[in-house]
């Protein structure tokens, strides 16, 4: 014998709460991501002082080098920065 339902169950609430928090959750990101479309990401500045400038061939050659060997490790970073004069 069926019985009539008078209202929601509480897994159908909860359902629509999670499911309204998770819309809520990506609308509020892409809002902030469209109030700042900077947020997050590094300034055109600081990408730029980090790149090293190569001015000759033989820089070239040496970062060749640098970046052919296999176990690629901190030293051999600070050896080409020295290298290059950085």
């Amino acid at each position: 014998m069926k019985r009539k339902q008078d209202g929601f169950s509480i897994v159908e609430l909860v359902l629509v709460v999670v499911l309204l928090g998770i819309i809520g959750f990506v609308l509020f990101r892409v809002y902030q991501a469209q109030a700042n479309p900077n947020l997050g990401t590094a300034s055109t500045k600081d990408q730029t002082q980090s790149v090293p400038t190569i001015s000759k061939a033989a820089d070239l050659d040496v970062a060749a080098k640098s970046l052919d060997q296999t176990n690629v490790g901190d030293s051999d970073l600070n050896s080409l920065d020295s290298q290059l004069n950085f």
